[in-house]
């Protein structure tokens, strides 16, 4: 009684994690090993039901190992995986957030992975739109390339065969060429997006001219503003 739950917590995690993909792996009674469908789940409610820093950075540090190990061979352990980063975005990366360089990185490496060589295994729909939801929730911490990507998984939802085309163009051109663009992506990705734009416009502006009139030009009377010339001046 009065015990300070958050180091139990933590352990538990720790050893729950390492029995299941760690150097200490156990394979059960059944044969094959413990699979990490069952421990992920586990360790989302640890950091949910804590609430504490110190168990999210031991979250962020299993999630890493499972990830550089068995990454190859995770299937539906992803939607876990997807969530987990959700929640430890709070945690490490928002507003009043703590200063934990190792759990930073490590997050930083999962989303890498999750993002480049793993992303063919969130092909269906619901998980795409999750792994977008994710990038667009981390899109400053991500590298330019996971941030070129991110804008390539949004650039088909700008274009008119999309039915909500105009409400996405609008986010589109927000998100990466508004007043914040320059704090949040470097040149290359905000010069992509002005690439991305021309395209959309020269495609459709016969078809679709009084639309993108309505929908970009309030927009873009921010774009003057961007620090970096390249990206100002071609707009």
């Amino acid at each position: 009684p009065g015990a300070d739950p958050v180091p139990l917590v933590r352990g538990a995690l720790f050893f729950a994690s390492m029995l299941a993909w760690g150097a200490v792996r156990v394979e059960p009674a059944a044969g094959g090993r413990l699979p990490a469908g069952l421990v992920l789940p586990f360790v989302l409610h640890a950091v949910r039901a804590s609430g504490h820093v110190v168990v999210a950075a031991e979250a962020a540090l299993s999630l890493r190992r499972l990830v550089r190990k068995h990454g190859g061979s995770l299937t539906h352990e992803w939607s876990e995986v997807l969530a987990l980063l959700h929640e430890l975005h709070r945690f490490f990366f928002g507003a009043g957030a703590a200063s934990a360089a190792e759990a930073q990185a490590a997050v930083r490496e999962v989303l890498g992975q999750v993002s480049g060589p793993h992303e063919r295994a969130l092909a269906g729909g619901r998980e795409r739109a999750r792994l977008l939801a994710l990038l667009e929730l981390y899109a400053a911490e991500l590298p330019a390339d996971a941030q070129l990507r991110l804008l390539a998984l949004k650039a088909p939802l700008i274009h008119p065969a999309h039915a909500q085309w105009t409400f996405h163009l609008r986010a589109f051109v927000a998100a990466f060429l508004g007043p914040a663009a320059a704090a949040r992506f470097p040149a290359s990705v905000r010069m992509a997006a002005l690439a991305e734009l021309r395209s959309v416009l020269e495609a459709c502006r016969h078809v679709h001219e009084e639309a993108l009139l309505h929908t970009l030009v309030p927009l873009l009377e921010t774009l003057p503003a961007d620090p970096d010339a390249r990206v100002a001046l071609p707009a």
